[in-house]
């Protein structure tokens, strides 16, 4: 994730962000058959899984800059791949439907760009959750599949995600 793009946004930017995020989102779920106004959150986890097991990676080099003790652990090499470029785009519509889902499920939930002072400054996100977090939907789906990817994880991680986020509401 670049957090460095959001990062040198404008208000205005970050705002043209979330619209483009929010017209993209569901495009690419309907090209997958994916209804995301039909998705519950009990679903969820289920929906996530079916995309998770369609994404391809590529390979990518270890930074020789990385100490080799580092360099020599299991967690770093299975960490050496990149999302293909539909992969990518799958997972922004994974994006989309888990804040989509919890904006629709909950009424105190509502989509914005995120607060410039936090790590997902100026990234759509999902608000209103009383813990004061805020969801970075793209954030969330990215960490969640690269997991999914290097450990080859069940539907458990997806689960554990929803359950984390829908006791902060």
């Amino acid at each position: 994730m670049r957090f460095d793009l959001f990062e040198a946004m404008s208000v205005d930017d970050a705002a043209n962000v979330l619209a483009e995020f929010m017209n993209r989102g569901p495009v690419i779920l309907s090209d997958e058959r994916i209804d995301p106004e039909q998705i519950s959150l009990t679903d969820l986890p289920s929906q996530l899984l079916r995309i998770g097991l369609r994404l391809q990676t590529v390979p990518i080099e270890a930074d020789q800059s990385v100490p080799e003790y580092i360099r020599n652990s299991d967690d770093y090499r299975d960490g050496l791949f990149e999302f293909s470029e539909d992969s990518k785009r799958l997972i922004v519509g994974a994006a989309y439907l888990i804040g989509n889902v919890f904006v629709r499920h909950y009424s105190k939930l509502s989509w914005g760009s995120g607060n410039p002072d936090y790590a997902t400054g100026n990234m759509p996100v999902v608000r209103g959750f009383s813990s004061g977090d805020e969801l970075a939907p793209l954030l969330v789906a990215n960490n969640l599949f690269r997991k999914f990817v290097k450990n080859r994880a069940t539907a458990a991680g997806f689960e554990t995600c929803v359950e984390r986020w829908a006791t902060s509401v």
